[in-house]
C-alpha cells in the first residue's frame, strides 16, 4: 500500500463528517484499489458498514444540507442511500421531515419505496410459520425451516437418507414445485399485497 493510501486511512479515524469519510473510503476504493475488508479492519468497523457509507455520497444535495443543517442524522442518511432514484431520496427526505421518522420509520419508508411494502403488508405469525415448519417435518419427514419476512421468503428442508433416497425426495420436491406455474405464484403475490 503506498503512502498515500496509508495516510487517507488515518486520516478515517479521526474524521466525524459521514461525508468526508464516504469520500475518503470512495478514493480508496477507485484510486489506490484498496480493498474494502482492509478499510473495515482499519476502521474497526464491519465491511457491510463500510459499504453503506459509501453510499451516502450519491444523495441530491438537499439530502446533504438537511444534514448539516441537523435535521436527519447520519443513519437516516445511511438507509436513505439505499434508494435509487434521487426523485424518490428527495420524496423520502420530505417525508422524514414532515413525518419526524425515526430511525425504524425511515427503515419502513425505504421499504415502500423499494418494494411496495407498506406497514399493514401482513406476512405469515411466528407461530404460523411454526405450525407449517412442523406439518411439513412431519410430511416429509425432513427438518424444515420458514423464514418469511417483509421482502422476502425462504424454505428449506434438509432430507437424510442414502443418495438414493434423497435423490427420489429432490425429484418428488421438483415435480411438485413444477405443478405450481410462475403466473400462479406472481397472482398471489398481488392479491398478499393488497
Amino acid at each position: 500500500m503506498n503512502t498515500q493510501a496509508q495516510y487517507l486511512l488515518n486520516e478515517l479515524s479521526t474524521l466525524t463528517d459521514i461525508f468526508e469519510v464516504s469520500r475518503i473510503i470512495l478514493t480508496l476504493r477507485r484510486e489506490h484499489e484498496v480493498p474494502i475488508k482492509e478499510i473495515a479492519k482499519h476502521m474497526g468497523k464491519h465491511s457491510t458498514y463500510v459499504s453503506h457509507v459509501m453510499r451516502v455520497h450519491k444523495l441530491p444535495a438537499i439530502v446533504v444540507d438537511g444534514y448539516y443543517a441537523g435535521q436527519i442524522s447520519a443513519t437516516h442518511l445511511v438507509i436513505l442511500s439505499r434508494l435509487d432514484d434521487q426523485e424518490d431520496m428527495v420524496e423520502a427526505y420530505r417525508t422524514i421531515l414532515r413525518d419526524e421518522l425515526t430511525v425504524q420509520g425511515v427503515e419502513l419508508l425505504v421499504r415502500q419505496f423499494k418494494y411496495g411494502i407498506t406497514d399493514d403488508t401482513k406476512t405469515m405469525s411466528p407461530k404460523e410459520l411454526s405450525i407449517l415448519e412442523d406439518r411439513l417435518t412431519d410430511v416429509y419427514s425432513a427438518k424444515v425451516r420458514v423464514i418469511q419476512s417483509k421482502v422476502r421468503a425462504k424454505i428449506s428442508i434438509e432430507k437424510r437418507g442414502s443418495p438414493e433416497a434423497t435423490s427420489v425426495f429432490i425429484s418428488q420436491v421438483t415435480d411438485l414445485l413444477k405443478t405450481i406455474s410462475p403466473d400462479e405464484a406472481r397472482d398471489d403475490e398481488v392479491h398478499t399485497k393488497r
